[in-house]
């Protein structure tokens, strides 16, 4: 701002510079020199300013006041970008850090950005933390706070008398809670197979309660060596036979149907069965992922305990002295062979039985009576 007074009086006087009646800060006593009297100032608020010069009045010269001058005050613009977002996804249960700058104007350290969620409305996202410093600002948004699904965050910046506010552009940021196993089941999908028996197991179904994708061996079968026993002989390497290879497909990433090739029963019907013996079939926690976030996985590791003895047909039992619900005992007794005389040349339909069929060609014969004798009163035992 600069005044000038006229006859000039030299380096006599001073002026002070009012804004509507209020001196501007800083604008008070300002001296003059060669008859002018000059003042930068910082102080003044968006707006329109009618300022007022008033001359002190010096030796000869007398005080005197200009008409009032319109200064027009517009804020400086400012640029929000919210830079970063981690985790993202994110699990429920972690809190989410994000990171502001705003660019532009002059932002004090004791000003704050703020988080409202495009894609619900522009509600407030409650964070901790937002204060400036330097321009940058670090918020927390605590676990729970955002539900599953992509929320689209912006930062807002409020602006003050000196800066107009901005908000940044929305970043997607995506709440993703962790597959989870519904349910392992022999045999699921083969209704002449399904149940409680396990004279064949042809196929293996598991059903996630989301669409998954898989990595390399998230699926895997190995032998159960806990306390096994068959025949009444302990097998301390397991018992069984392990497939040469899992396949699975599906058709909704989410129920996944698992059969087996190579060392396997091959039945005339085209189902390929595991062999007898007890297996742990796995499920690798860290290789199954909701489609297209790698960077989460399911939380632990599933393993389900899977037995086949041929002429079984019923659940497996506690055997006598053993823990309920640790101890398990499966046998071939004379309640199978009452079911298996019962399906003997039955024909299909008429009282044959697709699980006591060894084979799969289609009739319980001689051949399957071979197989049921074999393994006849020889139970098969372990420990979970």
């Amino acid at each position: 701002m600069t005044a000038t007074i006229a006859p000039s009086p030299g380096n006599l006087g001073f002026v002070t510079f009012k804004d509507n009646g209020a001196i501007v800060s800083g604008g008070t006593n300002i001296p003059v020199l060669g008859g002018i009297a000059t003042f930068a100032t910082t102080a003044l608020t968006a707006g329109n300013h009618p300022i007022v010069a008033e001359f002190s009045g010096a030796a000869g010269f007398a005080s005197s006041s200009s008409a009032a001058l319109n200064f027009s005050v517009t804020r400086a613009a400012t640029i929000t970008t919210l830079t970063a977002v981690s985790p993202n996804p994110a699990l429920p249960s972690q809190p989410i850090t994000v990171n502001v700058i705003v660019a532009g104007g002059a932002p004090t350290n004791v000003e704050s950005v703020t988080l409202i969620d495009a894609s619900n409305g522009n509600a407030p996202v409650p964070a901790a933390g937002g204060l400036l410093a330097s321009g940058a600002a670090a918020l927390t948004i605590a676990p729970g706070v955002l539900a599953a699904g992509t929320h689209n965050l912006v930062a807002v910046y409020g602006g003050n008398s000196f800066n107009s506010g901005s908000q940044s552009a929305a970043v997607p940021v995506a709440v993703v809670t962790a597959p989870k196993v519904v349910s392992v089941t022999p045999n699921a999908n083969i209704p002449s197979l399904a149940g409680p028996q396990h004279s064949r197991i042809a196929r293996v179904v598991v059903v996630f309660d989301r669409p998954v994708q898989l990595e390399t061996g998230a699926f895997g079968i190995a032998l159960h060596t806990n306390s096994v026993n068959y025949a009444f002989s302990a097998q301390p390497n397991g018992y069984g036979t392990l497939p040469a290879a899992l396949n699975f497909a599906t058709t909704d990433n989410i129920t996944w149907i698992l059969s087996f090739s190579g060392n396997a029963d091959d039945g005339a019907d085209g189902y390929k069965s595991l062999k007898d013996g007890l297996y742990d079939f796995k499920i690798v926690a860290a290789k199954v992922h909701p489609i297209g976030v790698s960077s989460i996985a399911m939380a632990t590791d599933v393993t389900t305990v899977i037995h086949r003895l041929f002429g079984d047909t019923g659940a497996p039992t506690t055997p006598a002295f053993g823990i309920s619900g640790v101890d398990f005992e499966t046998i071939v007794n004379t309640g199978d062979n009452l079911a298996f005389r019962g399906a003997f040349n039955k024909p299909i339909g008429g009282g044959y039985q697709p699980f006591l069929d060894f084979n799969g060609d289609g009739i319980i014969n001689t051949v399957d009576n071979l197989q049921f004798r074999s393994r006849f009163n020889k139970p098969l035992a372990w420990r979970v």
